[in-house]
């Protein structure tokens, strides 16, 4: 079953084309909150470059968030639209799931959700299995302890910013640089499908999480 894979959650976003869960090619977009400019055409060079097109494909998979709230508008929007017009199944799945740790042990995933706050996802890795423990959270700084007591390792593409914003609070965790894995995510997107978790009707319920900015002044007036 020939996959499309999409996530635009954060800036460090990507497409690719997997096989059965198997990965076979992927392509990161510029680094930046751009993917409304570079998604729709580097989609349609990756087809190219496999001699394929839309007609071929036989499952969407998209990242639903948590992360920019742009972000997940412009990946979920391409995503249902193709599911839509092209009659596939659609599979949506949280894209802190891209981020696991080269180590085996307690980690969390996480995104800076700017405003005081942290995206987290906790799991465990075995060196072969990923297991999540819960669904994302979004998780204030002063919290972050007490959240985060049993978690040996954060995985991050904010390494630096949420270094600094964490670690007066969770001195002795662990860190990682690390960035989207293509081959775990269309992994989880064919064992989504596989266990019937899809939408026939290009449906994706986003993982916002949070109000924005714009919505929380609008609440004090």
């Amino acid at each position: 079953m020939l996959q499309l894979i999409i996530d635009t959650a954060t800036e460090v976003a990507f497409i690719g084309l997997a096989c059965d869960g198997k990965l076979m090619d992927l392509h990161r977009l510029p680094t930046g909150l751009q993917n409304s400019k570079h998604l729709f055409p580097s989609l349609l060079d990756l087809l190219n470059r496999h001699s394929l097109s839309p007609k071929d494909l036989e499952l969407i998979g998209c990242g639903v968030g948590p992360g920019s709230y742009t972000g997940i508008r412009v990946g979920s929007a391409i995503a249902q639209s193709m599911a839509y017009a092209l009659r596939l199944p659609l599979v949506g799945i949280c894209s802190l799931m891209s981020f696991t740790p080269k180590a085996t042990g307690s980690f969390a995933a996480a995104l800076d959700a700017r405003y005081g706050g942290v995206y987290l996802l906790k799991g465990k890795f075995d060196g072969e299995i990923v297991k999540f423990d819960e669904d994302p959270q979004v998780v204030a700084f002063d919290q972050i302890a007490e959240t985060l007591k049993d978690t040996e390792i954060i995985v991050t593409p904010h390494l630096k910013d949420l270094q600094e914003k964490i670690s007066p609070y969770a001195p002795s965790i662990k860190w990682e640089e690390g960035i989207p894995s293509g081959e775990f995510f269309a992994q989880k997107i064919h064992e989504y499908y596989e266990n019937n978790q899809f939408s026939t009707k290009a449906e994706l319920k986003l993982l916002y999480l949070r109000k924005t900015q714009v919505e929380i002044e609008r609440s004090r007036i």
